[in-house]
């Protein structure tokens, strides 16, 4: 008969299975969330570079020399000044929106006879392009900051409205009427029941909604106010200098992206939940 040898590993040798265990386990969380986006944004770069070196447009240069201009705008100092000014409007434009769209989309949800008084108006400037009102609001307004500011505050405004609208219309209303038999108040109500029922909704809207106030931020500095990045890339256009106008356009790009992404991280804090129950 032959003996059994029996071999147990040590415990430091333990611990370091179990911790490269969860560091690939972290890795192909990270993998799985973000791989997508890298490689759709790693396509997108070598894609542009490849185009721009084979047509050979003159309006379409390669993108390694867009760094270049990008470059040159910064050394003049142009380019933080212009840039500070279009986020100033961005967050004050943005956030008036945020605060006044959702107040008016829950009191639209909550009573009918508001949303009857207030739909006409929402389906109206939804369905209007923005860029419309802009002779209006020069006129009324002039060429300054308030200007830049209710544009921005227009193209986010209605889309924030019809989101929250539409959650706080999604509630479960049997939860609602059992919550009442059981004597809870109109506050509790919306606090623990309304609200957090309607929050997926709600922050679908608010990412919408700042996408379109970036596109508000520069449509108002290109046509009036002559301002922030809408400026630049207006003057550089003007000057037919492709490369400052496509550096100006990846700075843009890179601030809808920042921006998406603060709205993105506060929507997985407040409703991780939802995440959950759909696994």
């Amino acid at each position: 008969m032959s003996g059994q040898v029996t071999t147990t590993k040590s415990p430091a040798k333990q611990s370091s299975a179990a911790m490269s265990q969860r560091l690939g386990a972290r890795a192909r969380v990270v993998l799985d969330r973000w791989g997508p986006e890298v490689s759709a944004i790693a396509v997108g770069i070598i894609g542009w570079e490849v185009l721009g070196r084979v047509l050979q447009f003159r309006f379409f240069p390669p993108l390694s020399a867009v760094p270049e201009a990008w470059w040159e705008i910064y050394q003049t100092g142009e380019l933080i000044t212009e840039l500070m000014m279009s986020l100033r409007s961005l967050a004050i434009g943005y956030g008036l929106a945020v605060v006044a769209g959702l107040a008016v989309g829950v009191l639209m949800g909550r009573y009918r006879k508001v949303e009857y008084f207030l739909d006409p108006f929402i389906d109206i400037n939804l369905s209007t392009p923005s860029l419309t009102y802009i002779p209006v609001l020069f006129a009324l307004f002039g060429v300054g900051d308030a200007t830049r500011y209710i544009i921005v505050f227009s193209y986010a405004f209605f889309i924030i409205v019809v989101n929250t609208v539409a959650g706080i219309r999604s509630v479960d209303h049997e939860l609602l009427e059992m919550a009442r038999s059981f004597g809870a108040s109109e506050g509790a109500l919306f606090r623990k029941i309304m609200l957090p029922d309607a929050l997926p909704l709600i922050m679908a809207g608010l990412r919408i909604g700042i996408t379109r106030a970036v596109k508000g931020m520069i449509n108002g500095e290109l046509f009036i106010a002559l301002v922030g990045l809408g400026a630049r890339v207006r003057i550089y256009g003007g000057q037919f200098d492709v490369e400052k106008v496509l550096a100006l356009l990846v700075t843009i790009i890179v601030v809808a992206l920042a921006a998406t992404s603060v709205v993105q991280i506060i929507d997985r804090r407040l409703t991780f939940w939802a995440e959950t129950v759909q696994r």
